[in-house]
């Protein structure tokens, strides 16, 4: 126990003049992305569906790790060297990440597909500045999907959801905070980052806002295991989507994972996430009924990640997960009776397959052999 609290290098960060410049740097960012949150106004009429059908929230919630990392969505808590950089590609098919139960005249009412089956691929990158900073970016977009859309919900002969579309892009930066040099030491960080929302207005794309980011992760690697916890909260304003209040949200992940042969030849790992709203989800219908809820996005990932050249610093990884059914709803009626149920929530996918390329190298160099 006492190597691994002297491992926390508490000194060197208040010590280094220039670690200090750093992390004020990165605190002027998180005040102006916060004055952004707060006094740019939302996206325009499009996001402004009558009935609370807006099509304004993000289909996918899983933020590919732009930077060095052995799992999908978990950063690693290590910010890469001066003048080293990763770039990337990532794509990943969902299964109905957004449906909804609507009434109709069976008394079971329907369940619509607004997002049935997509297909998004993320283009990211990061850049290591010195001084424990490192900034990224994500630029995400929509291949091909098919579902409803939330005009299918209101309307018998609405047109079908756009194929293609543009997401969200993602700006941001990490600090390290500190580096684990003995066995079982955590090294952690902190990250802040920015969704805006360029999205295509219709196609449940992206948000209705800004949405602002802060977060920290903190790993541990001692070989062949290592684990990561990554803790945090997306910002944004709340949307209505047929009941569902989608606003802002904490984020915790947790992930495990074990080198199976040597020099990264091949790893398997595990994670799940969490993303517990903020909004309240009670509603009152008119038949006196009250409903008071939980929204949970949460899901599971299990994958498999190779560096098949040990010439290269090319890395291949697949894996394939689950939603887990944690949100939940109370109704209560005027007579006394009352009903509960857990489910899947909104942007929950019933399944999830990802494959990411992932390739770290530095400025002006060739890879190592």
């Amino acid at each position: 126990m006492q190597k691994i609290l002297q491992s926390f290098a508490w000194p060197r960060f208040f010590e280094e003049k220039a670690q200090n410049s750093s992390l004020r740097r990165v605190q002027a960012c998180a005040a102006v992305l916060a004055t952004l949150l707060v006094n740019l106004p939302a996206r325009a009429e499009a996001c402004e569906s009558p009935g609370g059908y807006s099509p304004c929230v993000d289909a996918d919630t899983l933020w590919l790790a732009p930077g060095r990392s052995r799992f999908v969505g978990l950063e690693s808590a290590r910010v890469l060297s001066k003048r080293q950089f990763v770039a990337g590609l990532g794509a990943t098919y969902l299964v109905r990440p957004v449906e909804l139960h609507v009434a109709s005249p069976d008394p079971d009412g329907r369940t619509i597909a607004v997002v049935d089956d997509a297909l998004n691929v993320t283009a990211f990158a990061a850049l290591g500045l010195g001084a424990n900073l490192e900034l990224d970016a994500a630029l995400p977009f929509t291949v091909f999907q098919t579902g409803a859309g939330v005009q299918g919900v209101t309307t018998q002969d609405a047109s079908p959801l756009a194929a293609q579309a543009l997401r969200d892009p993602r700006l941001g930066a990490s600090y390290e905070l500190l580096r684990g040099s003995t066995p079982w030491a955590p090294s952690g960080k902190l990250t802040l980052r920015a969704a805006l929302p360029l999205g295509t207005d219709d196609a449940l794309a992206g948000d209705r806002s800004f949405v602002i980011a802060p977060g920290s992760t903190w790993t541990i690697d001692e070989q062949p295991f290592f684990a990561a916890l990554q803790v945090g909260a997306r910002l944004r304003r709340v949307t209505e989507l047929g009941g569902a209040r989608v606003g802002s949200q904490l984020t915790a992940g947790l992930g495990f994972g074990v080198d199976v042969l040597a020099h990264e030849l091949l790893t398997f790992s595990a994670e799940a996430t969490l993303l517990p709203g903020l909004a309240s989800q009670s509603h009152a219908a008119p038949d006196g009924t009250r409903s008071t809820g939980r929204l949970i996005p949460s899901e599971w990932l299990l994958s498999a990640r190779s560096r098949p050249l040990r010439s290269t610093n090319l890395s291949v990884q697949l894996g394939a997960g689950m939603g887990i059914p944690l949100s939940s709803e109370e109704r209560s009626s005027p007579a006394g009776s009352s009903a509960s149920e857990h489910f899947a929530g909104v942007t929950t996918p019933r399944f999830r397959g990802v494959l990411v390329l992932r390739y770290l190298s530095e400025l002006g160099s060739t890879p190592a052999r």
